[in-house]
């Protein structure tokens, strides 16, 4: 009885474990990373894993001197709560871009990164 009363324990504990080990992941991106794009992308979407909190998440877009691209504001979208996205205002200048994101899931795990891309 207490062998497997040791067993339970430590199977719950370890499921627990695993669901604590749990963050938002990058499941795809457009553009993805390192490609080739057209000037007429009109939007940067990062799709994740998990459900995301946009109030602290973010989306930038860096030109290749480093300075910030305008774009809209972050947006979750409606129909699909793991797909983060930014709509461009215009179409981008030939050129290599760096989006950094930073991305909260709904269980308060936060996690950020970069990718880069270039405009043809």
């Amino acid at each position: 009885m207490r062998a497997l009363l040791t067993i339970l324990i430590l199977t719950l504990s370890l499921a627990g474990a695993s669901q604590a080990q749990a963050h938002p992941r990058i499941v795809s991106a457009a553009p993805a990373a390192n490609s080739t794009v057209s000037p007429s992308l009109n939007e940067i979407a990062i799709v994740f894993n998990e459900t995301l909190f946009v109030r602290f998440c973010a989306l930038t877009l860096l030109d290749a001197h480093g300075k910030p691209v305008v774009t809209g504001p972050v947006t979750l979208d409606a129909g699909n709560r793991h797909r983060l996205f930014v709509r461009l205002g215009g179409p981008l200048p030939p050129g290599s871009y760096r989006v950094r994101w930073r991305a909260v899931s709904a269980d308060t795990h936060r996690v950020e990164g970069a990718f880069t891309f270039t405009v043809n």
